[in-house]
């Protein structure tokens, strides 16, 4: 059993990090050509449109995917009553958006907002066929499938926005890429699952859905509102153009998401749900993850706070500018967002979610209050408010994983040990190496500074904790590919 699951979540973990890094390239490179074609207003009034898009999404999936896989025994019912679910609050969310969208355009003072907004409200129909099948095939381990879809849909879109902004429909170009998103994700989910919905369902298979899913859409709805709160308080209070440079300064930190945080935290939850009643076994796997996911991911978003500015001037145009400050500050929220999502994805697949819902609570009243008092210092201060917020709150995580699985406070920030120290050095090396190449412009200095402060990274670690090293390194030398060494080590001895 042990070894199944070994198996199975180290190769959904190998399976998303190979399509997120062709993701990556994909997305890397429209979000530079459309950054370069379209206007900060553009972005502005698509990032107002995704808080509303985004927040009504969250309600629609119900928490229905996470209940079809954490649920040990699932039957047709379950099925068709998550199916019908997810297509009454579909068309419910469609409806009342399309009659509220002036309001919202009218509160975020943005006329062009009305008619984008209506149209990416299609979204939620589309979703109807994504939300069953993405649960089934969680369950099933199928995440070469999911990723495959994602990939194959995050291309289309992307040809299609780039071909659009080419021929100068703006902010359009931006709408129709969304919308072909999800479309060709409807397509190959259904296609893979072949699920078709049918009506032999029982009230008490609805309640099962809706016991679990309420507790999950409740903490996804206040957890989603931590990532579209910043963005409703710069849109109506500081405007659309300061919106887009903040969503801009965003966008690159959430592509690393998508390649760092998204492999390991997607198999944690099917992963850790066919082991949740030996706390023992699941602990033991969960501290290597913590272990992997500081070394791999520390480092990473550090780097991009230190590199911020010449990324912005050698990819980026002149116009992208007042977001450097914003994308340092925001990236260094990085390393607390990816143990947090390890660990209310481990907390639901134990059967917790109501634990993630008030940890949601506590961290969106203090967004909220924090956003309120600091805005008129700019998108900054907005980003500020986030970073300082996850990590003076995310004890509170484990805190609630202590008390479900009993794991060591102690040993747990242990992990965190070493990467730490070797982060302290290696922004030291990049200061000085900034400040020796200064002259020789943004494009030199952004390819020496990162060479020297990870190799100032490395060997400071493998010196520190030659184990952590050595089992890495070993791991590569045996596997085919270095996307199959990075999920690999998840579950492997290190």
């Amino acid at each position: 059993m042990q070894d199944s699951l070994k198996h199975k979540t180290a190769k959904g973990a190998a399976w998303i990090s190979a399509m997120n890094l062709c993701a990556l390239a994909v997305s890397f490179t429209s979000f530079i050509v459309l950054a370069r074609l379209l206007s900060p207003a553009a972005f502005g009034i698509i990032a107002a449109a995704q808080v509303i898009i985004n927040l009504f999404a969250i309600f629609q999936r119900f928490g229905l995917p996470e209940a079809l896989a954490q649920r040990s025994e699932l039957g047709k019912g379950h099925i068709n009553a998550a199916f019908w679910i997810s297509a009454l609050l579909g068309c419910l969310l469609f409806a009342s958006g399309w009659s509220f969208s002036g309001l919202a355009a009218a509160f975020f003072n943005m006329p062009d907002l009305t008619s984008p907004l209506r149209v990416m409200l299609f979204a939620l129909i589309l979703n109807i066929f994504c939300i069953v099948p993405l649960g089934l095939l969680k369950r099933d381990f199928k995440f070469k499938e999911i990723s495959v879809a994602q990939l194959v849909s995050l291309a289309a879109g992307s040809v299609i926005g780039i071909t659009m902004a080419i021929m100068g429909f703006g902010v359009w170009s931006l709408v129709a890429m969304g919308l072909v998103n999800v479309f060709i994700t409807a397509l190959t989910f259904t296609y893979m699952v072949r699920y078709y919905p049918r009506l032999n369902f029982s009230l008490q298979d609805v309640k099962a859905m809706f016991s679990f899913g309420i507790h999950v859409v409740g903490a996804d709805s206040i957890n989603s509102s931590n990532s579209i709160t910043d963005k409703f308080v710069v849109g109506r209070f500081i405007g659309d153009i300061a919106l887009g440079y903040y969503y801009i300064a965003q966008r690159l930190i959430d592509i690393l998401n998508m390649l760092i945080i998204q492999p390991v935290s997607e198999v944690i939850l099917p992963g850790f749900s066919k082991i949740q009643k030996n706390p023992d076994e699941a602990l033991y796997h969960y501290y290597k993850i913590i272990r992997l996911s500081a070394f791999i991911a520390f480092p990473v978003f550090i780097g991009v706070s230190l590199m911020a500015p010449e990324i912005v001037k050698v990819f980026l145009q002149s116009k992208w500018v007042p977001a450097i400050a914003a994308m340092q500050i925001y990236a260094l929220i990085g390393p607390s967002k990816i143990q947090n999502a390890i660990n209310m994805q481990l907390l639901i697949a134990f059967g917790k979610p109501n634990r993630c819902l008030w940890n949601s609570a506590i961290n969106a009243t203090v967004n909220i209050a924090g956003f309120l008092l600091v805005f008129k210092w700019g998108i900054e201060a907005i980003a500020a408010v986030l970073v300082i917020r996850s990590y003076i709150l995310s004890p509170l995580l484990v805190i609630m994983l202590k008390n479900v699985t009993g794991l060591s406070m102690a040993k747990y920030y242990r992990q965190n040990l070493y990467p730490i120290t070797a982060i302290i050095l290696m922004c030291i090396s990049v200061f000085i190496t900034k400040r020796l190449i200064h002259d020789f412009g943004s494009g030199v200095t952004l390819v020496l500074c990162p060479i020297v402060g990870a190799f100032v990274y490395c060997v400071t670690v493998l010196l520190l904790h030659p184990k952590l090293m050595s089992g890495l390194i070993d791991e590569f030398r045996r596997k085919e590919t270095r996307v199959k060494m990075y999920a690999l080590t998840v579950f492997r001895h290190l």
